[in-house]
């Protein structure tokens, strides 16, 4: 189960956003304006959830030339692009 985003960077909307204290229940609501990234979000939980690291490299905006990067706490264990 999803516990914590610790970061999430270069990839759509998700420019740099570490989030610190927030942490994921059971039941949780997703909520924002059109474009906000709510979908983008769910595109990361799903290829997290495949194992798909080119599908979140390809996630990353065309304006960025840094390299996507996910840094998620499922369970106990840290996952990034390089432990998918």
């Amino acid at each position: 189960m999803l516990k914590k985003i610790i970061k999430l960077q270069n990839i759509k909307q998700w420019q740099h956003i570490a989030n610190g204290d927030q942490s994921f229940g059971h039941l949780n609501l997703i909520y924002g304006r059109n474009g906000s990234g709510k979908s983008t979000l769910c595109d990361i939980f799903e290829c997290i959830n495949r194992g798909d690291r080119d599908g979140i490299e390809a996630l990353k905006p065309i304006e960025s030339d840094g390299a996507p990067f996910v840094n998620v706490l499922v369970d106990s264990k840290q996952i990034t692009l390089t432990k998918l």
